[in-house]
């Protein structure tokens, strides 16, 4: 997860999240619309991103305090 502590790193894990949810959506779920996609890729990389390690707070900068010297 050291990876996902680059800010680009963060963000490109993201949009490929959110474009393989999608992907993933349209293809199980036959018959759905473009809305009903977007909400489902939506609250999936919602969820996704707040599971990720939150890198700001004061309890990860504490544990990785040489990373920030």
């Amino acid at each position: 997860m050291l990876y996902l502590d680059q800010p680009r790193n963060r963000a490109v894990f993201m949009a490929v999240s959110v474009i393989a949810t999608a992907a993933l959506t349209a293809f199980m779920i036959p018959g759905i619309n473009a809305v009903g996609i977007f909400m489902t890729a939506a609250t999936v990389n919602i969820l996704v991103y707040y599971a990720l390690p939150d890198r700001f707070s004061k309890d990860h900068m504490e544990k990785y305090s040489y990373r920030f010297d």
